[in-house]
């Protein structure tokens, strides 16, 4: 005999170091069901299912609430970006491929992932597939997904996280139904994102500015004019979960990872330019992330020559004019923004070799 409930949060709560991530949360999973946990960038939807699974949170964090996941007969978690392997949570063999769904569930009762199409987008049909399988077996699934038409395919129940809190759970067929539950659920069906008013707990660094927002952003060192580690909770709460390193120096990756972020360093000279090549290789991965729903921001020292430059290059990366992209720069984030003759030059450097002819990404349209 199955237990009526194979997932069951009650008066759940996550607390990072910057405050409450999420908070009264209440939720039950049936055996048998698939359901789509949905929600906004930067909802602590990753650090829930983390939490979930048994992982560990880190220095910091703490929970509250009753947390049940009853996988007696196995549990498989697959954290975002975890590319060629799943990873067990329990007693699941190490090293299955992540393209082979139905191995990787065969053992499995409930079933935790996280973003699992990024970087393979290919094999959403047979990730389909294997999901409903399981719920034929009687497992449980949950999936966070930014890709509204996986979701929409995939589940036959949604939870919808954000501003901190539950907003809605219910089948998949009232969730996307018209009308939608709510104007942000609707909003997030139309583009994958959405937002909510609720009191920033923590200001963003004065130098910080987003070139589209909810996307890419631009900023200064961390700790620039304040304590860095304020400057990394301030721009988590605010969604981003990549930080670009343009400096010699990049910010150390457990420091960023104590604050749900992730790192990359391309370093770029103070007042210089990269090769063309090179540059293309970040914008490309910086297009794909972002389109997966994981908005990044790029900082050099003081956010303004080697941010900017790279930021307008993005832009053209995408479709836009270069004379346009530096103006959209400017204008969004501040004036001295690519501040020599050599970067401008650049940018329209890049545009001849980079740029193609129409706008290619859907987040700048």
């Amino acid at each position: 005999m199955v237990d009526e409930a194979s997932i069951r949060i009650v008066g759940g709560a996550i607390q990072g170091s910057a405050g409450s991530v999420l908070s009264e949360l209440d939720f039950v999973a049936s055996p048998g069901s698939v359901v789509a946990l949905l929600g906004p960038a930067g909802s602590g939807k990753s650090t829930f299912l983390r939490r979930l699974a048994g992982g560990e949170l880190g220095d910091g964090w703490s929970t509250a609430g009753t947390w049940e996941a009853q996988a007696e007969g196995g549990l498989c978690w697959l954290p975002q970006r975890a590319h060629r392997h799943a990873t067990p949570a329990t007693e699941a063999p190490p090293g299955i491929r992540v393209d082979d769904w139905e191995t990787a569930f065969a053992n499995a009762r409930v079933v935790l992932l996280d973003e699992p199409l990024v970087d393979r987008p290919s094999e959403e049909a047979a990730l389909i597939a294997a999901l409903k399988a399981h719920s034929a077996r009687g497992g449980t699934s949950l999936v966070v997904t930014h890709k509204v038409s996986f979701a929409r395919a995939a589940a036959d129940q949604v939870w919808f996280v954000g501003g901190g809190t539950s907003r809605w759970s219910g089948s998949a067929a009232a969730f996307f139904g018209d009308p939608a539950p709510s104007p942000e659920a609707a909003q997030f069906i139309r583009t994958g994102s959405c937002s909510w008013s609720v009191p920033r707990r923590i200001e963003l660094p004065s130098h910080f500015y987003w070139i589209v927002e909810g996307r890419i952003a631009g900023m200064g060192r961390p700790g620039l004019s304040r304590d860095a580690d304020e400057d990394l909770a301030s721009i988590s709460e605010a969604g981003v979960k990549m930080l670009v390193s343009l400096t010699k120096q990049p910010i150390p990756h457990l420091q960023l990872s104590s604050h749900g972020l992730r790192g990359r360093h391309f370093f770029i000279p103070d007042m210089g330019v990269p090769s063309t090549r090179d540059l293309a290789g970040l914008c490309g991965d910086l297009e794909r992330r972002v389109a997966a729903g994981e908005p990044a921001a790029l900082h050099c020292h003081a956010g303004l020559g080697r941010t900017g430059t790279v930021l307008a290059c993005m832009l053209c990366w995408v479709g836009m004019a270069p004379d346009e992209a530096i103006v959209w720069v400017r204008e969004r984030g501040r004036k001295a923004c690519i501040q020599t003759e050599g970067q401008e030059r650049f940018v329209h450097t890049f545009a001849t070799d980079y740029r193609p002819s129409r706008v290619t990404a859907d987040w700048l349209k």
